[in-house]
């Protein structure tokens, strides 16, 4: 994992851990700038803790993490408040104001972090709307649109600032199948007219391979896979095989049923 231009984001050595838990463990990661990555990995895994780190939104214990080859963990607080407005990111729930329209939440960051006049706003805020497909909803509140619709919209906010990165917090969370296809199509339809870097961590696998041009698994806060999503389907390592196939026999459950064991035999009382 080398320096390179190519690279947006340069993760080395980092270590996060609450308390006495260590959730990531000596984790390095290169982000090519304009690909699409999807991070994969069951519940504890560690995907939300280190998207978090990504996104500035908590400090790794150790490590570097650079954007754009500065190194963020070295920023002030200042500073980073400054990062995180070139990056986006769309929550499970689009996390939109329910007292504002669609095209009031995606003015706001406008508003709050240019001096652009209201002109400017008003047409940035059309041209977003019409890229996520929602310019006819403009006048809507949250509350009057479907699910699929505001994460939509959650997108439409996050890409106002022009971010070079977005983080997509399980985007396909809550939603019907043919509302996941289009929030997929949409989001690699971006990626390609804009070239924004994606980073993606969903459970759905086949937006996952629908999505991705490079998949890595995490598994106990470490890495354990890395690759094209051909490369992944024929993987014949036996965790990447089960956990991408969505197989009952194999490590994950082997360890869980061990651990389950284990806890039963030390449940007091026994």
């Amino acid at each position: 994992m080398d320096n390179t231009p190519d690279n947006i984001i340069e993760i080395r050595n980092v270590t996060k851990q609450f308390g006495s838990t260590k959730v990531l463990h000596d984790l390095s990661l290169d982000v090519k700038r304009g690909e699409r990555l999807v991070m994969l990995g069951g519940s504890g895994a560690g995907k939300s803790t280190l998207l978090n780190l990504m996104a500035a939104e908590t400090r790794p214990t150790s490590g570097t993490i650079k954007i754009d080859g500065t190194d963020i963990c070295a920023m002030s607080d200042g500073q980073m408040d400054d990062y995180r407005k070139t990056m986006g990111v769309l929550f499970q729930s689009g996390a939109l104001f329910n007292s504002l329209t669609l095209a009031e939440n995606i003015a706001l960051p406008l508003q709050e972090h240019t001096d652009l006049d209201q002109s400017t706003i008003d047409t940035i805020v059309t041209m977003k709307l019409n890229l996520v497909g929602l310019l006819a909803h403009a006048d809507k509140y949250p509350s009057e649109i479907s699910g699929g619709m505001k994460k939509r919209a959650g997108l439409g906010r996050a890409l106002a600032l022009d971010p070079k990165v977005i983080f997509y917090d399980e985007p396909s969370a809550g939603l019907d199948p043919v509302s996941v296809t289009e929030i997929d199509k949409l989001m690699v339809d971006l990626n390609e007219t804009t070239g924004v870097t994606t980073v993606v961590i969903t459970h759905e696998m086949t937006s996952a391979f629908r999505i991705a041009t490079r998949l890595v698994l995490l598994d106990q806060g470490q890495f354990v896979a890395d690759g094209s999503p051909d490369e992944m389907k024929q993987s014949d390592n036996p965790l990447v095989h089960q956990f991408v196939h969505g197989l009952l026999a194999g490590p994950l459950t082997d360890r869980k049923d061990t651990t389950a064991y284990h806890d039963a035999l030390l449940k007091p009382g026994r």
